[in-house]
């Protein structure tokens, strides 16, 4: 996976996303941070890092490359309105993956600097997380989102599928076996059965 901010390569960005698909760059991260234009000024961001990570995900697409963003809620400035329009704005531009996290100020960060313990925003933080599991759930209870997902690794990395299905299946064989309950698969490999443990 490759971490890029929006801006990044500038105007080459066109030629080089589909040379790093070809060299085997699989997924891309982007920080987008907020989609909210004061709330980027807010952060030292550049309010066109908005249009630019549209473009971004378009190029993502178009080269087979996963595509995750990351926002941050509870950023200086950040209103009940300004998390509708980050979320929104996740919605309509459809990345494969979306992470939701609520600010968490780092001693030494800028952010800890100018505001020290004092609140950033006037949200409480109890709104913040609860809108981050609400933008979550909008997303990923999606139909289109897990559609994305299996499409892509359908195309890309079917093996994959294998391997997920082996690891749940270990992980429901811990779980019974945690409450005494061995886990076995039938002799035809499919349907699971399980018998109590010894």
């Amino acid at each position: 996976m490759c971490i890029l901010h929006p801006l990044s390569f500038g105007a080459r960005r066109d030629r080089l996303v589909p040379l790093m698909a070809r060299a085997g760059c699989n997924s891309i991260s982007f920080g987008a941070q907020s989609a909210n234009a004061e709330i980027l000024k807010n952060v030292d961001r550049y309010p066109r890092e908005t249009r630019a990570l549209e473009r971004m995900l378009n190029l993502c697409r178009q080269s087979g490359v996963l595509s995750i963003m990351t926002y941050i809620f509870g950023l200086p400035g950040e209103t009940a309105e300004t998390i509708r329009e980050s979320t929104t704005w996740s919605l309509r531009h459809r990345p494969h993956l979306v992470d939701y996290h609520p600010l968490f100020v780092l001693y030494g960060s800028e952010i800890k600097r100018r505001y020290g313990d004092a609140p950033v925003t006037t949200l409480p933080q109890d709104t913040i997380e609860k809108a981050c599991a609400a933008a979550f759930r909008r997303f990923y209870l999606r139909p289109g989102t897990a559609w994305r997902l299996l499409s892509f690794v359908v195309r890309r990395n079917p093996a994959y599928l294998l391997r997920a299905a082996f690891a749940v299946k270990r992980l429901f064989a811990l779980m019974l076996e945690s409450r005494g309950v061995e886990f076995h698969l039938s002799p035809t490999g499919h349907a699971p059965s399980a018998v109590p443990g010894r």
